[in-house]
Order: C-alpha cells, then structure tokens, then sequence
C-alpha cells in the first residue's frame, strides 16, 4: 500500500469523538510528558488535589518552609507565656488601688496644710459620680464603702502582715 493510498483512505473515514474520561486523563498524562522531556516541573492545578499542589509549590525550599514554620511556633509559645497569670493582674490592679488611695491622702493633706479652705477638695468632688438610682432593696443590702484613711489603713497593716 502505498502512502498516499493510505491518505486517502485516512480521509474518507469519519472521526470518532474521544470518551470524555479519557479526554481528561490523555491530556494531562501528555502535559507531565511534556513538561519532563522540557525539563521544567509540571504546574499542576490546585483543582487536581490540594495536597500534590501545595507539595510541589512548597518543594524548592523544604527547609526553609521549616524553619518558618519552626519560628512561628517559637513566636507563638513566646508570647503566650509572656501574658501575666491571674495572680499578677490581681496583683497589678491592688497596685493601682493602693495608688490611687495614696494620691488621694496626699491631696487631702496638702489642702489641709495651706489652710485654704477655697483650694481645699470639696467632698462631693472626690467622691465618684453616683449610679442611677437603684433599687431599695440594692441600697439596704449595699455596704458603706470605707474613707481614704481607711483604705490606707486596711492596706498598709496587711503590707505589714
């Protein structure tokens, strides 16, 4: 048979359309040939499994990608035991209050020693503002709460202790 026969016989037969499963399967087996007789790495979709496209993302660099990964978790346990337990910010919020009582003493004694009584703290003005009314039975079940004098008292006899 000569090859122009043949040819022409190729051409009179009707093309046959290919399965659909094998269409897909045929053209990416032919891209990772291709790609490997070119030398270059295939570049897989991330459609094809997440998995084969972040290995082969990730790939030129392993070590690297460890050692970033390593370093984030150092960060991570670093600033997670940095954080004060409950005792410091109990510790750290009586710090403040026993600051505040104390700014508050010296306040009063100063405006006690210039004998002025216009420079003096009015006593409604050292107090906070008060709450919205409450409730009659909130107001005989509330305790009084102590002066600054007390405050201080209370604190320093249990610094003491």
């Amino acid at each position: 048979m000569n090859p122009d026969e043949f040819e022409q016989r190729l051409r009179k037969e009707a093309f046959r359309p290919i399965p659909p499963e094998w269409r897909h399967e045929l053209l990416r087996e032919a891209r990772l040939d291709g790609a490997a007789s070119a030398g270059l790495a295939p570049s897989p979709s991330p459609c094809n499994g997440l998995g084969e496209w972040l290995r082969d993302w990730l790939w030129p660099a392993p070590a690297a990608w460890a050692a970033l990964a390593a370093c984030w978790v150092a960060v991570l346990i670093l600033n997670r035991s940095a954080l004060p337990s409950a005792v410091e910010m109990a510790e750290t919020r009586a710090n403040a209050r026993l600051a505040l009582a104390y700014q508050a003493a010296v306040r009063e004694f100063n405006a006690l020693q210039l004998d002025d009584p216009a420079s003096a703290p009015r006593p409604s003005a050292a107090l906070p503002p008060r709450r919205a009314a409450e409730p009659s039975q909130a107001r005989m079940h509330r305790q009084p709460t102590p002066s600054t004098y007390e405050c201080l008292e209370t604190v320093s006899t249990q610094q003491m202790a």
